[in-house]
């Protein structure tokens, strides 16, 4: 079945918000979309009803975000209304081509920025009121399971932080009275990683970079390729039990780790992240790495980075001295029995999230070719 297509100006309007980012400062009721993928608060209203926001710079330019009720807009954020059709049908099909039918079109080299031209180019088909209405509930639905699995990651998320505070208390106060250590204590070594010739294409020896660890674990899809060196593998292969910590990074992603579980070998250790190796004998890994992501850790580091235009960095002696806690380590490994459960969990529940996107993304482009 095909459907007419129009123009998006066609079927809703399109304005840009008046506010600049400083009145978010003022707080208030009423949600101020920015740029951002997360809403500020204001004091005041522009817009009311069902609307799509759409940033108009920066990193999230691709994001759509729907919103029905009263709310404020900053000065580069476009926001759609005044539709003469379904919202949510709008909504989901810019979910699904927004994106990609701005990709090649984006403005600017060092800020992506979107044009009222990429409104204008914008097409979709429009079938009768009660079909965009019936796609949009199909998707609503399976946007709704999407929701509730990553809700539950959360959960479980939050469920490992409970047990770290349960078994060793707040990192910042010690209630349990450990010994006091710092960091450098806990470690048999700190060190940068090699600086190689890599290349995108796989082959070879895989090789860490600032990008595999930017989900808090090692990413084997985020690695590059280096020519097998014998020469590095005694001091950049990776063991069992290392953990990378981001030590050069934006401010927001300074001090992330990952812990290296041993596959796949030889994982070599690259340049811009530091490896951690701790004291096996008194110091558990997965412990280790829980504290060291913990947020008052976390904070810690980002107080006490060298803050430059486009990144941030923390220098060894500042990483070692982190004053901490050392329980004893049969209760760290007791901790880390505990989040193998955890993680066999969120295993489970990733799997299921990423067959509900793969079914979530067929019934997409299902529903807009007339197919649904």
């Amino acid at each position: 079945m095909t459907f007419p297509v129009k123009k998006l100006l066609e079927v809703c309007s399109v304005r840009t918000g008046k506010r600049d980012a400083n009145h978010g400062d003022l707080g208030g009721p009423y949600r101020f979309f920015t740029c951002a993928a997360e809403p500020i608060e204001s004091p005041t209203y522009s817009f009311d009803g069902d609307s799509i926001i759409l940033p108009g710079n920066g990193a999230n330019v691709g994001l759509v975000i729907f919103y029905a009720g009263k709310f404020e807009a900053y000065q580069r954020t476009y926001v759609l209304g005044e539709f003469n059709c379904d919202a949510r049908y709008v909504y989901h099909h810019l979910k699904c081509f927004w994106s990609r039918a701005n990709g090649s079109s984006q403005y600017g080299s060092a800020t992506n920025y979107i044009r009222m031209g990429n409104f204008e180019d914008y097409t979709l088909p429009v079938p009768p009121l009660v079909e965009q209405r019936r796609i949009a509930e199909v998707l609503d639905r399976a946007e709704a399971l999407r929701v509730k699995r990553r809700a539950a990651l959360a959960q479980l998320d939050s469920l490992t932080q409970s047990l770290f505070l349960d078994l060793f208390g707040d990192p910042a106060t010690n209630p349990k009275g450990w010994p006091a250590i710092t960091l450098g204590d806990a470690l048999v070594a700190i060190r940068n990683g090699a600086n190689a010739e890599q290349r995108t294409e796989p082959g070879g020896w895989p090789i860490t970079r600032i990008e595999t660890i930017a989900d808090g674990t090692i990413n084997m899809e985020r690695v590059r390729w280096i020519e097998p060196d014998d020469s590095l593998t005694a001091g950049f292969q990776l063991q069992p039990g290392d953990i990378l910590f981001s030590h050069i990074n934006s401010v927001e992603h300074i001090a992330k780790t990952a812990l290296y579980s041993g596959e796949p070998t030889p994982l070599i250790h690259g340049i811009n992240l530091l490896r951690l190796r701790p004291k096996l004998d008194s110091v558990d890994p997965v412990w280790l790495l829980h504290l060291l992501k913990h947020d008052v850790v976390r904070t810690h580091f980002r107080t006490r980075c060298k803050r430059a235009v486009n990144q941030a960095s923390l220098n060894q002696p500042d990483i070692k001295s982190l004053g901490t806690f050392l329980p004893p380590v049969s209760l760290q490994r007791e901790f880390a029995r505990r989040v193998t459960a955890v993680e066999a969990l969120k295993t489970a529940q990733r799997a299921a999230l990423a067959e509900l996107a793969a079914l979530f993304a067929t019934l997409q482009h299902r529903a807009f070719r007339g197919e649904l």
